[in-house]
Formats: structure tokens, C-alpha cells, sequence
């Protein structure tokens, strides 16, 4: 019965393949044999209980191969009719691939536009699942990296929150100022401020004129009535920000301390997103010795 099984499913991942975006035979059977042998959570996209160590396989597969060559494959069973194949795509995505980006990003021609055409047919087919959201941030990064913006209406209409709020805060990471414009427009709105105000630390290595143009935009929701906003703008400005724009952050956080409210996004401003006070693997402190002993003092208080 098995035999069986697997292979109906390696047939239907033949067949959806049709010539356009082509899989790679031994990660369409290392995802057959997965689906096979765990169980699938076909909502939060995890193998459970899995034979024939069927998931460390794919994984270690996935891994070796790469994001560039097990993306194509990827997409094809994103599609699939069988939604166990389609959510243990998902499951490898954001395990092995949403971190690993950077390697597609320094060679973006590794990857066809038609994979990320493919991988938008697939989040369109399962728009109403859940399982999705394990997938679409390696999407959101492929689109990014090819210049691709298409995405982002899709995810600014998308229903599912979870789906909605976990691709548009990394538009940013491969985008950065080319889609900067449409991160600004989703501060304008209550409900997506916060994933606008996420997406710059979602960036590394900005140069200078990405880091002021950044700052200057965060600035400007520090004093907002809207906590989220002000609480979301301390975070940015404390990880992506030096100078008088960390003065201009210690006097506000400095005076929310001395009414009793330095707590949740604000207390990260100055212990989990921070700035930094020491070097750490060769980088220099962001924060001056000044800073330091000020963002310290204050802390010190609100104990």
C-alpha cells in the first residue's frame, strides 16, 4: 500500500511539473518518502513520529543541495493537490531555506522567475491555510531578491493575519530602500505600523545613507500616542541608530522610567533590541561610553 502511495504522489509532482519548472527527481522522493513515513501537521507544518529518519533525510538533502537548487522543487510540491506534500514543503522552507537566502541574493539568476511564479500559484492555491505562513517568508525573500513587488499586494489583502504580518515584515532584508516606499505606506495604517516599523532591523550592513534615511523615518513615530507605533520606533532606533538619535531615544525612554512605564516594547528598547556597549566578533560598540552608563542608570531605576 505504501509503494502505492508513494508512488501516486511522485506521479502527481511529475505531472505538475509540465515542463516549466522542473524538480529535481531526488528531493521530489526524498518529500514523497517524508510524507510516507511521519505524520504531517498539515497546520503548523511539522513532521511528527517520522520512520526510516524520512525528515532528517529531506532536511540534510535540502542542505547539501542548497536554497538555489531545491527551490525549484520546492514550488512543485508548494502546488500539489496532496496538502501533506504541500505543507511538508512549507515545513523544509522554513527550516532550511528562509535563512539561507543570502546565497540566492549574491547570485540572483541561480533562481528562474518562473520558481517564484510557481511558489505564488502555491500560497494562492492554499490561501486559507494556515500552513502557508511557514512558507512565505523564503517567497517574500525570492521575490525581493528578484526585484519583484507583486507580493506585496497579495500579502497586504491576505486574510490570514498570521500569513499577512510574518511575509510583509521582511520586505525589507533583500528589498531595503527599493520597496522602503511601500513600507512607509504601511505605517500609515493602525494595524500594520508595527510590521513597518520591524522591517529595517530585519536589515544588516545599512550604509550611511540607508541608516539616516532609516533613523529620520523612525524619528518621527518616537513621540506618537500610539504605543505600538512609539514602542516599535524605540526598538529601530536603539538597533539601527547611533548618535543624537540614541540621545533623542534614552531622553524619551528616560522620562517613560521616571513615570513608572518603562516596560514592554520601550524596556526592549534598552535590554533585547539595544544598542550595543561592547565589541562583539570584530564590530565596534554602537552606543558610546556616555550612552552606556546613562542607558544603565536608567535601567538601574526602574528596578
Amino acid at each position: 500500500m505504501k509503494k502505492i502511495l508513494i508512488g501516486s504522489i511522485i506521479f502527481s509532482l511529475t505531472i505538475m511539473n509540465c515542463g516549466k519548472v522542473k524538480d529535481d527527481p531526488e528531493i521530489t522522493a526524498s518529500i514523497t518518502k517524508a510524507v510516507a513515513n511521519c505524520e504531517v501537521d498539515t497546520r503548523y507544518a511539522s513532521l511528527k513520529n517520522c520512520k526510516e529518519n524520512a525528515d532528517k533525510d529531506l532536511k540534510d538533502m535540502i542542505k547539501n543541495k542548497g536554497p538555489a537548487a531545491s527551490l525549484p522543487s520546492l514550488a512543485v510540491a508548494l502546488n500539489n493537490d496532496d496538502i501533506k506534500v504541500a505543507a511538508t514543503a512549507a515545513s523544509v522552507m522554513y527550516s532550511n531555506i528562509k535563512d539561507y537566502m543570502t546565497k540566492v541574493s549574491e547570485k540572483p539568476e541561480s533562481v528562474d522567475g518562473k520558481v517564484l511564479d510557481l511558489f505564488m500559484k502555491g500560497l494562492e492555491k492554499y490561501k486559507s491555510e494556515y500552513f502557508t505562513m511557514y512558507a512565505v517568508r523564503s517567497v517574500v525573500h525570492l521575490a525581493m531578491i528578484k526585484g519583484d513587488k507583486k507580493i506585496i499586494g497579495f500579502l497586504k489583502s491576505h486574510s490570514e493575519k498570521a500569513v499577512k504580518s510574518e511575509g510583509l515584515t521582511y520586505l525589507m532584508q533583500f528589498g531595503r530602500m527599493k520597496v522602503f516606499d511601500e513600507v512607509k505606506e504601511l505605517a500609515g495604517d493602525k494595524e500594520t505600523v508595527r510590521i513597518a516599523l520591524k522591517n529595517p532591523r530585519n536589515m544588516y550592513k545599512l550604509s550611511a545613507d540607508e541608516e539616516k534615511t532609516v533613523c529620520d523615518w523612525a524619528m518621527g513615530f518616537l513621540d506618537s500616542e500610539d504605543m505600538t507605533a512609539s514602542g516599535n520606533a524605540a526598538m529601530t532606533i536603539a538597533t539601527r541608530c547611533k548618535g543624537e538619535y540614541l540621545d533623542k531615544l534614552l531622553d524619551k525612554v528616560e522620562k517613560a522610567a521616571e513615570a513608572g512605564e518603562l516596560k514592554g516594547d520601550y524596556k526592549s528598547s534598552l535590554t533585547n533590541f539595544s544598542f550595543s556597549c561592547q565589541s562583539f566578533m570584530g564590530s565596534q560598540p554602537t552606543g558610546t561610553t556616555e550612552q552606556c552608563e546613562r542607558k544603565a542608570k536608567i535601567l538601574e531605576k526602574a528596578q
